[in-house]
């Protein structure tokens, strides 16, 4: 991920910047009202944005183990009205497959 990458990020669309090579030094800064960030704001973005990639993918993958194991939200809305009238063995069920898809997919970092 270059400098650049990790500006557009984290200002979508940003003009009035330039970045002669993929350091800190080349990086040139003529934005009327952002100030030009430090260089530990780009790494502490940087860190940020994998961070945030990785939860996606974490995400993405549960979603699978959440279907795969009959987690599905047709099944969660049938046992949620299930419970209403009195039996919650098929939402205690699903609880128990929502605990076992977090432990196997922990999330890595929390994201601001």
């Amino acid at each position: 991920m270059t400098i650049i990458d990790v500006i557009l990020k984290k200002y979508p669309g940003i003009q009035h910047i330039t970045l002669f090579g993929d350091t800190y030094e080349g990086l040139v800064w003529e934005h009327p009202t952002i100030p030009k960030p430090t260089s530990e704001d780009i790494d502490a973005w940087e860190v940020e944005f994998k961070a945030s990639l990785e939860n996606d993918r974490i995400t993405k993958e549960r979603i699978d183990a959440y279907n795969t194991r009959g987690a599905t939200i047709d099944s969660l809305i049938l046992a949620l009205w299930k419970k209403e009238g009195g039996d919650s063995s098929e939402f205690l069920a699903l609880e128990l497959v929502r605990d076992e898809v977090k432990l196997d997919f922990p999330r890595q970092l929390e994201v601001a």
